[in-house]
């Protein structure tokens, strides 16, 4: 931060408007005793300094010596010395009782605080710019415009000389209809003019915090079941194959009041249950095995395009599964999800509808077979060919229990007599 000294020079008993030229008088400012300039330079009847305040908050000497430099005396009677507390310091919200996305039961005294940290003195000029649906969503869009929000001051902290205080405040959300949103973004400055950080803008989706005037509610989980394989009905998975599938669920607060969502391939294995997370706070999942690939991962809504408080919404997974995943013969892995919301309500389901097998076993099927050759005859059981005659075998690697057919490469052994040849499918 940078600030400016102006020091006012005349001469004594004569009136304030004449003042030596530049160069007749010299002005040094020192800061704590460390020369900040020095300058010959009068406009008007100024001498002017620029200082850059350190990060600091500590207490600045600010200390004038003017110098005559073509006769005369130094007739200065008053002190030339100010000190001052640095403040280069911007005011910051660190913390919020409401979440940048939340829910809140409309009350008529609906306390809104936010924790400020600054030094050396906590600011003053602080105050909240409010948007509430029902009454200030002028174009009725459902979302706040910048010339929407109107200004209402916070309580101060009892005490401004701590480094961390509460301001609050309180709303009047009784007015509101179930659904109808309230947003605000916080703006001030200390009292040497650093601008409040971390107070969000009047800009779209930039707000400190947006809340949703809805009590609070329980993700359920389809109760119809109507978890599905996209694409259809797997009751086979194989190694390398791509597989999708979607569940739906309400969440009556929207997505923002999920905290996390425990998804499980394989619940009952006794392996590796396969298991997907999805974050709340990220809205990202992540994956607890090495045997499952994730493909794709979201959160979605069924209805509509989807915003922070859309309730209707689905869980699509996309993944491919390992050749190393164990083979746990015929048990029939059975897909489960859990749903926590922020007040640690859930829900849980194992969808049985969606039981299904793995597989890696491959054969190369005979239907698939084909032997062509460029000289000799065709039998019922093959081919007769002279010795020197090229032939060509060709065949598809499937797996054995779908005819799916296997989409990594394969070293196949082709013994043809006494015969051996290795070559690599394409």
């Amino acid at each position: 931060m940078q600030i400016d000294v102006s020091v006012e020079v005349g001469f004594e008993g004569v009136n304030n408007d004449q003042a030596p030229r530049s160069g007749d008088v010299q002005a040094t400012l020192f800061a704590n005793g460390v020369t900040v300039d020095t300058t010959t330079t009068v406009s008007g009847n100024l001498m002017n300094f620029s200082y850059v305040v350190p990060m600091t908050d500590e207490e600045i000497t600010f200390t004038l010596d003017i110098l005559p430099l073509f006769g005369g005396d130094n007739a200065t009677t008053i002190d030339l010395s100010r000190t001052f507390r640095a403040d280069s310091l911007s005011p910051m919200i660190i913390d919020s009782n409401i979440e940048k996305y939340d829910h809140k039961s409309p009350v008529p005294n609906q306390v809104i605080t936010i924790d400020i940290y600054d030094r050396p003195v906590l600011p003053t000029d602080i105050v909240a710019m409010i948007w509430q649906e029902w009454k200030d969503d002028d174009d009725e869009d459902g979302s706040p415009d910048a010339d929407e929000f109107w200004e209402k001051s916070f309580n101060y902290p009892s005490t401004l000389d701590a480094v961390q205080g509460t301001y609050s405040l309180i709303l009047d959300d009784s007015g509101a209809e179930e659904g109808d949103l309230v947003a605000a973004y916080v703006i001030g400055s200390d009292a040497a003019g650093n601008i409040l950080e971390q107070g969000g803008s009047n800009l779209e989706g930039d707000q400190l915090f947006t809340y949703q005037l809805k009590v609070d509610g329980a993700p359920v989980i389809d109760a119809g079941n109507n978890a599905e394989w996209i694409g259809g009905q797997n009751v086979w998975l194989h190694p390398r194959l791509g597989y999708e599938l979607t569940i739906p669920f309400m969440e009556p607060n929207g997505i923002s009041d999920i905290k996390q969502i425990n998804f499980q391939l394989a619940s009952n294995s006794n392996y590796d249950k396969l298991e997907i997370v999805w974050n709340g706070t990220s809205q990202q999942c992540s994956v607890v095995t090495t045997n499952l690939d994730l493909d794709s991962c979201d959160v979605l809504s069924t209805s509509g395009p989807l915003t922070q408080f859309s309730p209707d919404l689905e869980l699509r997974i996309g993944f491919t599964l390992s050749w190393n995943l164990p083979d746990e013969g015929d048990l029939r892995h059975t897909p489960s999800i859990e749903i926590i919301d922020r007040a640690l309500n859930s829900d849980y389901l194992e969808m049985q509808n969606m039981r299904w097998k793995y597989s890696a076993d491959v054969y190369v099927k005979p239907d698939d077979m084909t032997l062509e050759i460029q000289s000799g005859a065709y039998s019922s059981d093959g081919a007769w060919v002279s010795p020197g005659s090229p032939l060509t075998i060709s065949g598809k690697v499937r797996y054995s229990t779908t005819d799916v057919l296997v989409e990594d490469d394969f070293y196949v052994e082709i013994s043809l007599s006494s015969m051996t040849v290795t070559t690599t499918t394409s």
